[in-house]
């Protein structure tokens, strides 16, 4: 473990955006008011001529200090549309702590399309958590099997990219970053500071390769842009959970505002066009 390491372990936790305080709506949260009465929609050059949309969920709000920066270099405004556990894509999931659809997802996410009609933004750059479970109907039921989960998903994650253009403006989709997979990376680290090696993760169960190919696979036949953050992440084999000095997980899940930062040349990059 790095003397230098940023975040610290012990400050992992809070290593997350924090201009975009607000941002990032409840569970039980159903309206984006709350969010645009914080500011959300005012973030990125408050006197860009072109508007971009950060639009999804939590690992879509993790991308905030890069995608914040790129809009500012670009001169357009960022507007702010995310959800804690709401998939932008077009389907339920079972919402978190209970046995029900996840519901005010639904009806957040509705709000969500009628302000990007307003906006007319230039781009909407959309990113998922990857969900291992099917999608379910209203009813909370599941509609397919496990095995055809991964087509179900990359099939609602296009329905919404198709209606943000139709709605004017150019959709792209952040596949996700890779996963923990729950097991908090911060105490792993603190547990083996001599030998941080062992808390790297293996390509193998981090990354979602038939949901990625899935995703791609349906993105490209649709003619949409596909940004892939893997190689930001990996090598072939493992993704180090330290890269140079920067802690890159904050838990088991998300990435560090600290390595997001780092990013931002690369996804500016991935960007254009």
């Amino acid at each position: 473990m790095p003397q230098n390491l940023t975040p610290p372990v012990t400050a992992a936790t809070n290593d997350r955006p924090q201009g975009s305080k607000g941002c990032l709506a409840s569970l039980d949260e159903t309206s984006i008011k709350p969010a645009l009465a914080e500011g959300c929609d005012k973030h990125g050059d408050p006197q860009g001529k072109t508007t971009m949309v950060l639009f999804g969920d939590s690992h879509t709000e993790q991308w905030f200090d890069a995608v914040d920066a790129v809009a500012k270099r670009n001169h357009q405004k960022l507007v702010v549309l995310t959800k804690s556990g709401c998939t932008p894509a077009d389907a339920y999931t079972i919402k978190v702590n209970a046995r029900r659809a996840f519901t005010e997802c639904a009806t957040w996410r509705e709000e969500a399309f009628a302000k990007i009609k307003e906006l007319k933004p230039a781009l909407v750059l959309m990113s998922t958590r990857t969900y291992g479970d099917p999608p379910v109907d209203k009813a909370g039921a599941v509609t397919v099997g496990k095995a055809e989960a991964d087509k179900a998903w990359s099939q609602a994650l296009i329905r919404s990219a198709k209606r943000v253009q139709q709605l004017g403006a150019r959709p792209v989709i952040m596949q996700d970053t890779p996963d923990p997979r729950g097991a908090s990376v911060p105490d792993c680290v603190a547990a083996h500071p001599a030998a941080v090696q062992q808390c790297a993760l293996k390509v193998a169960t981090a990354i979602y390769a038939t949901r990625k190919t899935a995703n791609e696979d349906a993105a490209k036949e649709a003619g949409f842009t596909v940004v892939d953050p893997t190689p930001w992440f990996c090598t072939d084999t493992v993704c180090p959970v330290i890269i140079g000095n920067a802690l890159v997980y904050r838990d088991g899940s998300h990435v560090t505002t600290s390595y997001i930062k780092l990013l931002t040349p690369l996804l500016q990059a991935e960007l254009k066009g």
